[in-house]
């Protein structure tokens, strides 16, 4: 038997060899959940910023919504159009069965109704007629302009919904990037939590020799071990935070939450070039202020069309035209003519002017309040293009100082870097020395750390400063500047 199985040995040999393989790939690809030791996840993915902006476009929960949305506005206006430029023609058919019984006198001089089956002077009448065909109901010919009115009334809510999908992509990209560079940072911050690790350890191994050669104490080796420690317990923190910022930047494109990215893109420092008073000249193309005088636009139109209601404005329309064929019989013989029609005729064609005028009621002539009212209308959306202008240009004063702010922080933070390092290098050289203790050490090393935390968040506060500088007056490109010059070239920034 055992000699059989040898047979088979080849053939189990591979099996056993696939099942390993296997178990490799999955182990090396398997997510591995949060909380445990290990938070590596599948194989990172190159990724610039145009890229990131290219599968949120694509594939992002909040953009297909924009997208129905916008097709639902789209839809909607034609067929406003549609049911305003173009008649309403239906294609109709109708049958008619009937059956009549007649009261009549019978031979023995009473009346009543009589059934066929009695022997009676009894009259029984059934007719069966119909027809088919296209009718046009009433089709305004001419009316002063009030269906136009209607129609421009419509154009004037798709302009809005096209400018708030506009401000909803130029924001969503904006999202975009400055998580793009949010989940850089915090991975960066991994980068800065292992140097700190790595510092702390050579300070605590030192400690540890001096402990045993007598020249530190106790106290001393305790505390150096215990920012030995603490510099690992951040170094996890800063992982997770990572990946909690992951999963939401992923959310954000539409991707799979636990997917890896190596973000290729780098921002950069670049002052702010434009001045104040270029930037007050471009807040007439602001969304907030062109969404309030569209809305004045429209105040405008309804105030027009009410002045047309009152007015004694006759309407001509075409109504009642038809083309079909009737058939049927009934008890005299067969029927064949128009249904509807008292001539045998297969056309029917009615013109029809209308004149109405109200004089009293809601829209009566003598009732101007709703005249009134829209001229009312007009005046507060006047006051809101007014506000609107107003407050564009407060919200650019605004963001302007708070970007020249993050110019001056960033220079500043750039000389703080400079002087932590020196002190941490001379910190570190006197430490050896016997100088220094650890507790000064720790003072200088979060100095740099701090120093360099502080100008990368400076950085990005004053990238997303100008991106929301750009948001206010209705740029889509912030100003050029929303990632490196390899971007530019093929990149984040000609989006």
């Amino acid at each position: 038997m055992i000699k059989k199985l040898w047979i088979f040995s080849p053939f189990l040999l591979l099996f056993l060899l696939h099942l390993w393989t296997a178990s490799v790939v999955k182990a090396q690809t398997k997510p591995v959940p949060l909380g445990q030791k290990s938070l590596t996840l599948p194989l990172k993915v190159k990724l610039t910023l145009k890229d990131a902006i290219g599968l949120g476009l694509k594939y992002s929960f909040e953009v297909k919504e924009q997208k129905n949305g916008d097709q639902v506005r789209e839809l909607n206006y034609k067929a406003k159009k549609r049911s305003l430029s173009l008649p309403q023609i239906n294609i109709y058919a109708q049958n008619t069965l009937s059956h009549s019984l007649l009261r009549t006198k019978s031979s023995d001089g009473t009346t009543g109704l009589k059934f066929p089956d009695e022997e009676t002077d009894v009259r029984s009448e059934m007719a069966n007629i119909g027809g088919i065909g296209l009718e046009i109901s009433e089709f305004t010919l001419f009316d002063f302009g009030k269906d136009d009115d209607l129609l421009k009334g419509a154009g004037f809510d798709l302009k809005k919904g096209q400018l708030k999908s506009k401000t909803f992509y130029m924001n969503y990209k904006f999202r975009i990037s400055r998580e793009y560079f949010r989940l850089q940072n915090s991975f960066e911050d991994i980068g800065l939590a292992q140097k700190e690790i790595e510092l702390t350890k050579e300070v605590y191994e030192l400690t540890k020799k001096k402990k045993g050669g007598g020249q530190a104490g106790g106290l001393e080796y305790l505390f150096a071990k215990s920012e030995f420690i603490e510099a690992k317990r951040k170094k996890k923190d800063a992982r997770r935070l990572y990946y909690r910022k992951l999963f939401l930047f992923n959310f954000l494109l539409g991707q799979p939450l636990q997917q890896d990215y190596k973000l290729a893109s780098k921002v950069e420092y670049r002052p702010l070039k434009v001045t104040l008073k270029e930037l007050l000249k471009w807040i007439e193309v602001a969304p907030s202020l062109t969404e309030a005088k569209i809305n004045l636009n429209h105040s405008k139109l309804n105030l027009r069309t009410t002045w047309k209601e009152l007015m004694p404005f006759p309407k001509v329309s075409l109504s009642g035209l038809r083309y079909g064929h009737g058939y049927g019989t009934d008890g005299a013989g067969t029927v064949s003519q128009f249904i509807g029609s008292s001539s045998p005729s297969n056309f029917d064609l009615r013109v029809a002017l209308n004149l109405t005028v109200p004089l009293v009621g809601e829209k009566g002539f003598f009732n101007r309040f709703g005249v009134q009212s829209a001229e009312l209308e007009v005046k507060s959306a006047e006051n809101q293009v007014k506000m609107a202008r107003m407050k564009a240009q407060g919200e650019v004063i605004g963001k302007y100082n708070d970007i020249i702010a993050h110019e001056d922080a960033i220079e500043g933070f750039k000389e703080a870097i400079d002087n932590s390092s020196l002190l941490l290098d001379e910190a570190f050289k006197a430490f050896r020395k016997g100088r220094v203790k650890v507790s000064q050490m720790r003072e200088a090393l979060n100095r740099k750390t701090s120093s360099l935390k502080d100008y990368k968040e400076a950085i990005l506060n004053h990238l997303e400063g100008k991106m929301a500088l750009a948001t206010a007056i209705g740029m889509e490109n912030p100003f050029g500047e929303n990632g490196s010059e390899n971007d530019k070239k093929g990149g984040a920034n000609e989006d």
